[in-house]
């Protein structure tokens, strides 16, 4: 029987996987690559923290879609013997209460007689509150007995089950979903001559977007990904929130074409070489270098591409799903009413 390891033990691994991970994150700050590599876990694990997207990249490269190994087993595939197991970690959380007295909250499991009689009347509110992270084992699908034929199967939601294949009316579809999503967040695009070599531009003021109409519907299509995800960041409620480092213009350019590879990316637009030219751009000729921007606050831009990412991702190719479906319906009712 296997020995159980200890509270000291447990911590000192996740410590030991923690600056794992910020020694990933210190990299990711200095390579291009490294940093599209990471928008790509951003993709693939949609449902994990940043923090553990990095600890898995950190740990098993190339991953494809992790899971346990019991949720692997009911689906009726098994992790293949000898495979090490990727960590990441889960929140544990606690039930506290908020003594009114002190203005400060206490673990239920430690109230006393009167604390009780308190709770158990409502006096003092219960709430499930933050205690600590544990390591959770998971394995990537690339470790199972899976093939890649199965994988559209573990993972309904990966976009190359019924996104982008390059046709025009695909294109349509998708840029008629990003206005679609404009027009829900109350976004008036605009298309325009430009006096110069910008491709668009976001004015929180009036909430517009600019597109310079010299561009080809590809470059359309991601410059208005990147216009629409300065709208969820940089609008002006938002930058009033926070810190003056993030409210910069290259941490604001970095952050919109960081989300629009991300969001381009599910929907099956490869925008990989211009992100990784334009990242790269950014840190060489950027007066703000990343360098000097602090890990903690790296991690927080990183955290707001994620969740805008993550949001636009699923609202837009909701849109698109619905939009591709409305024309095939009406293509196949074009068929069937066809005389010949």
């Amino acid at each position: 029987m296997a020995k159980s390891r200890t509270q000291k033990e447990r911590q000192e691994e996740i410590t030991k996987l923690t600056n794992k991970m910020n020694e990933a994150i210190i990299n990711y700050k200095k390579n291009p690559e490294d940093q599209i590599e990471l928008l790509d876990y951003m993709t693939k694990f949609r449902n994990y923290s940043f923090h553990n997207q990095a600890l898995i990249q950190s740990q098993y490269e190339g991953a494809q879609g992790v899971g346990s190994f019991k949720s692997f087993k009911e689906k009726g595939f098994y992790v293949r013997r000898g495979q090490k197991s990727i960590k990441v970690l889960a929140p544990v959380f606690g039930n506290y209460y908020l003594d009114n007295d002190l203005k400060s909250y206490k673990a239920v499991k430690y109230a006393n007689k009167e604390a009780k009689e308190k709770i158990k009347t409502g006096e003092f509110k219960v709430e499930k509150l933050l205690d600590g992270y544990r390591l959770v084992n998971v394995f990537d699908v690339t470790q199972t007995n899976a093939k890649p034929e199965d994988y559209p199967t573990l993972y309904p939601n990966k976009p190359e089950n019924y996104f982008f294949e390059g046709t025009n009316d695909d294109l349509k579809d998708i840029y008629n979903a990003l206005e679609s999503y404009a027009d829900y967040k109350n976004i008036k695009i605009i298309t325009a001559e430009f006096n110069s070599a910008a491709k668009g531009m976001y004015i929180p003021s009036s909430n517009e977007i600019l597109l310079s109409e010299r561009l080809s519907k590809k470059e359309k299509l991601a410059t208005l990904t990147h216009e629409l995800a300065h709208s969820e960041m940089h609008n002006n409620e938002k930058s009033k929130l926070k810190k003056t480092v993030f409210n910069s213009a290259p941490v604001r350019e970095y952050q919109a074409q960081m989300s629009s590879y991300v969001v381009t990316n599910y929907l099956g637009l490869d925008t990989k070489e211009n992100t990784e030219r334009y990242i790269n751009s950014w840190i060489k000729n950027s007066e703000i270098k990343l360098d000097d921007i602090t890990n903690e606050d790296y991690i927080s831009m990183l955290e707001e591409v994620k969740q805008v990412s993550l949001n636009m991702s699923d609202d837009i190719s909701s849109r698109f799903i619905s939009l591709k479906n409305e024309r095939t319906a009406k293509n196949l009712q074009f068929l069937q009413n066809d005389d010949y």
